[in-house]
């Protein structure tokens, strides 16, 4: 549980409110990476879902065949597929034009499967 300061759990009081912990059911999968990347090592490979708010990332999405998962590989500069798995650096990588095309070629390549 999360413990709060004294002016939180005075307002809490005043306000007769029970702070709840919420059981992982509720919580997103985005906050369990977070959760993940924060208590691993900087050795550890670091995967997080896409930002699907980004114009690029919906434009992956909707290129890649259902049968495959996309994640993002923040230690990585290189785009792979690994067992219906598509791993690529941040988006913020994949801007960059050699990032794009090795993009756009690995999955013209799972289309023509």
């Amino acid at each position: 549980m999360k413990t709060f300061s004294y002016s939180q759990q005075n307002l809490l009081d005043v306000l007769r409110i029970t702070p709840l912990q919420l059981n992982a059911a509720f919580v997103s999968e985005q906050y369990r990476e977070v959760q993940v990347e924060t208590q691993s090592s900087p050795d550890t490979q670091i995967l997080t879902a896409p930002d699907l708010s980004q114009a690029l990332a919906q434009d992956i999405q909707l290129a890649l065949p259902d049968s495959v998962n996309w994640q993002i590989h923040s230690l990585s500069d290189n785009v792979e597929l690994n067992d219906k798995q598509l791993l690529t650096p941040a988006l913020e990588k994949l801007q960059q034009a050699q990032s794009k095309k090795a993009l756009w070629r690995l999955l013209s390549a799972l289309h023509e499967d």
